[in-house]
């Protein structure tokens, strides 16, 4: 296994380097995880102006919420917002080169 660099953003970029071989599966399962809940996001965000949003837990969920009109509307505008808050993961891995 080549160790790796990860690199994550706070108030400045910073670098560690790994060479810990159980952790980059972890590192990378999250990574994975977070482009998948913001591809959902970007689906609500672009979804047709007159689509009903309906959130529920499941399919089963009998307590499930139906939002229209200005509502759906609001809601797309604050998953808008958390989008460009959250949009760019501050984790990358970058994999270095042995000498």
């Amino acid at each position: 296994m080549k160790p790796f660099r990860l690199m994550w953003r706070g108030c400045e970029m910073r670098e560690a380097d790994i060479d810990d071989v159980d952790f980059l599966p972890v590192a990378e399962a999250l990574i994975d995880w977070h482009k998948e809940r913001i591809n959902r996001l970007n689906l609500i965000v672009n979804s047709a102006n007159d689509m009903k949003i309906v959130l529920q837990n499941d399919e089963n969920d009998e307590n499930s919420l139906t939002l229209e009109g200005r509502d759906a509307a609001i809601y797309k505008a604050g998953v808008l917002l958390c989008l460009s808050l959250f949009e760019n993961f501050p984790l990358k891995i970058v994999e270095t080169l042995v000498h």
